[in-house]
């Protein structure tokens, strides 16, 4: 990790969130029929205001430092007051420091993404069986957070890699590397362990990409990494590019091995059962 990439996490103290949230969330506070629940609705559906919620939630003032591991353990933690406080401070921030307006637009598409993850993440764990399935979605919701610092601090350079994924269908995470000297996945994974995150979350975040070298939350980096390939593949039914190739490629990959292990055999045929099912699913816990 280079030295202007540790200095940027150590800078941060939250995430700043995009225009449209900033506007839901004036509009919520202004509202006399404002209901807890709204607030907690908003927060499910950003990833950067989920994780400046969480960090607050594991705070050692709070006394439940390392422990808060969902959205809703969280609401139980800050009363409405410090809730609402705490995203309407996050709304006052400008996203982008230089005025890259060409930002926003990969930034609400990855917000959709990281949605979507958390919401299949959800669904795969109650299939699993999982009791804390609101932990997998908390996961999927904030599985790219490391995104947010590399686009808001090096847009300049991020925009650039970005393109090459694109051009030169590589994967960005190699890209990132060799640029910055980390993955978005460990500049996450190092925000979050900064902020007193459970173990098991960042854990989950920091191996997204790569589970099979998780050697302490394995199921959780495994359902998160599956979650994460499943949203991409929702997400670009209609995209130009070979969709056959990607499902192939992954069900090769040590991923997919992983994914057997954790209850869900994968061929190419019930591959699209699947993911016929957990878009349905998932559509309807939105």
């Amino acid at each position: 990790m280079n030295e202007q990439l540790e200095k940027a996490i150590s800078d941060l103290v939250s995430f700043p969130i995009l225009p449209d949230a900033a506007l839901e969330l004036i509009e919520l506070a202004n509202s006399s029929a404002f209901m807890f629940r709204d607030m907690v609705s908003i927060i499910e559906r950003d990833p950067a205001i989920a994780a400046n919620v969480m960090k607050v939630a594991n705070s050692p003032e709070n006394g439940r430092a390392g422990a808060v591991s969902s959205i809703n353990q969280a609401s139980e933690i800050l009363n409405i007051k410090e809730l609402a406080e705490l995203v309407m401070k996050s709304a006052t921030s400008s996203y982008f420091s230089t005025g890259a307006d060409d930002g926003y637009v990969y930034l609400i598409r990855m917000r959709d993404h990281s949605v979507l993850t958390g919401q299949v993440a959800r669904v795969l764990a109650e299939e699993m069986g999982q009791s804390d399935s609101a932990m997998f979605y908390l996961a999927g919701l904030i599985h790219d957070v490391g995104f947010l610092l590399l686009s808001r601090s090096f847009w300049g350079s991020f925009s650039g890699l970005v393109s090459q994924t694109s051009s030169e269908d590589k994967d960005i995470w190699e890209l990132e590397k060799s640029e910055f000297g980390a993955t978005h996945a460990e500049v996450g994974a190092r925000i979050l362990e900064k902020w007193g995150l459970p173990p098991a979350l960042v854990g989950g975040i920091r191996f997204h990409h790569n589970p099979w070298e998780d050697d302490k939350s394995q199921e959780l980096s495994t359902i998160v990494h599956f979650a994460n390939f499943l949203s991409h593949y929702m997400l670009d039914k209609s995209a130009p590019f070979d969709l056959k190739k990607k499902i192939d490629n992954f069900l090769h990959s040590p991923g997919a091995d992983l994914v057997e292990k954790f209850g869900f055999p994968l061929t190419p045929e019930n591959f699209v059962k699947l993911t016929d099912k957990l878009e349905e699913k998932a559509g309807s816990a939105k």
